[in-house]
């Protein structure tokens, strides 16, 4: 039990990140390597249908109520499922096969949440009612240790948007548009991500003189962090090796953000020899929006940026062409299974699966921006 808890009081509460929810099971199927185990499929209350499913020996029915709990949760020790989990060093909800079948969480009857909660409808938020943490690696933890130390705030989410993308499997409804709508696929690369704009701050002289001075501002995902804290020094890095003030200075109004990869970052997977910042957005600071795919591209060219790798740039026919020349597959129409399979495709140098792959609407439209893990990536990973 001690042992449980150290694992647990390591996970963090994520806000942002919905653990487990209340959904409608809405397929079920019979593995057919298995007499005990069933393939099942559930949705959201209008009916929209997760990209997800779970292998499980439990019975459901159509249309019942049930608890999917997401992968990366970390169930609280005294839950009575998790202590089954601990006993087999299974210490967080992870994607697995089961007799071939892939299975992505675990699903619970209503009955395991509190009395006060049983009553809950589907798309209801359980993650705290249940206590789920989400995991985190040693190398994010920093990410989400006390913001008040010296040399380090919270990010500034008041006029800039973090770098964290929706999961497709969750948000399946978008889906239709991504067929008809112009769109950029890029890879996504198994780093950390860095945040790097300006701010002006404002002094007071002791004569009542005011002035405005720019700063340059720095961040991880979740911190903004001081030249001379060690967390910070590999940010500030990028920042000088790729000459950002140069750019900020132009464009005080923008923020840059791309991925950083290389040696000692988890696990080098692109086999890099130096360290890389890889530019994936440039966003309108203040405003929340974004400049364009092309925009991105001209802007990175005139600083003498790099930018994650591009995969694909279009839209309907020529996308499901562009997946089934790649992945190998004959889909006719776009869906949720032709970007897990091409996700599943593509490798890294060294035949490494990719983490997945982002997809990024490209027209006047509302912004969509999604990401797809790869199944190959998330089977592969360790503890």
């Amino acid at each position: 039990m001690a042992r449980a808890m150290e694992i647990y009081n390591r996970a963090v509460v994520d806000p942002s990140r919905t653990m487990a929810r209340v959904v409608r099971i809405v397929s079920i199927t019979k593995n057919p390597k298995s007499d005990f185990l069933y393939i099942v499929k559930f949705a959201k209350a209008d009916g929209t249908v997760y990209a997800w499913q779970c292998v499980t020996r439990v019975q459901y029915n159509v249309v019942d109520l049930c608890i999917y709990i997401e992968i990366d949760s970390v169930l609280h020790p005294d839950f009575v499922f998790a202590q089954e989990l601990y006993k087999t060093n299974i210490t967080r909800i992870k994607t697995i096969k089961l007799r071939d079948a892939l299975s992505q969480g675990m699903l619970l009857p209503l009955d395991v949440l509190p009395v006060e909660h049983q009553n809950a409808v589907v798309d209801t938020d359980v993650t705290t009612a249940l206590q789920i943490r989400k995991y985190v690696s040693a190398s994010e933890a920093a990410e989400y240790a006390d913001d008040n130390c010296e040399g380090k705030k919270p990010f500034p989410s008041d006029s800039i948007s973090k770098t964290e993308e929706h999961r497709l499997q969750n948000m399946t409804e978008v889906i239709p548009e991504l067929a008809t709508r112009q769109i950029v696929i890029t890879q996504k690369e198994d780093g950390t991500s860095g945040t790097f704009t300006t701010e002006v701050v404002t002094a007071v002289a002791e004569d009542g003189t005011v002035s405005e001075n720019v700063e340059f501002v720095v961040c991880s995902r979740n911190i903004r962090w001081d030249r001379n804290v060690d967390a910070g020094k590999l940010y500030w890095k990028m920042f000088d090796q790729y000459n950002i003030a140069a750019f900020l200075r132009d464009h005080p109004d923008l923020a840059i953000q791309g991925e950083i990869v290389g040696p000692g970052i988890n696990g080098n997977k692109l086999k890099l020899k130096t360290t890389e910042l890889h530019v994936f957005n440039i966003q309108r600071k203040n405003l929340r929006t974004y400049l364009s795919h092309a925009e991105v591209n001209a802007l990175c060219k005139a600083y003498g940026l790099t930018q994650v790798k591009e995969l694909f740039v279009g839209c309907g026919d020529d996308l499901i062409a562009f997946v089934n020349n790649t992945a190998k597959t004959t889909f006719t129409e776009v869906s949720d299974q032709m970007f897990i399979a091409l996700t599943s495709a593509l490798k890294y140098p060294g035949n490494t699966p990719v983490e997945g792959i982002v997809i990024k609407t490209e027209d006047d439209g509302e912004r969509i921006s999604v990401k797809v893990i790869s199944p190959e990536f998330l089977l592969k990973q360790k503890d």
